[in-house]
């Protein structure tokens, strides 16, 4: 009875224990989504940056192949 008690008990710490870690991987990986987040925001802010510079340098590109 004893040896039965303690494999359920040794069970019901395991599935804690599994419990455990399956939430914190689960706050890792947001934490890791949330930082993918804002690389993604922070690249779409440097693409317009980059496209708002070459849309600007275009015209004066065109005026410098006029003058020459």
């Amino acid at each position: 009875m004893d040896t039965e008690f303690y494999q359920l008990q040794t069970q019901s710490q395991l599935h804690s224990l599994e419990f455990g870690l399956w939430l914190q991987l689960s706050k890792r990986l947001t934490q890791h989504c949330k930082i993918f987040q804002v690389l993604q925001y922070l690249c779409k802010i440097i693409f317009q940056l980059v496209d708002s510079l070459v849309s600007y340098l275009e015209p004066n590109k065109q005026i410098k192949n006029i003058i020459n």
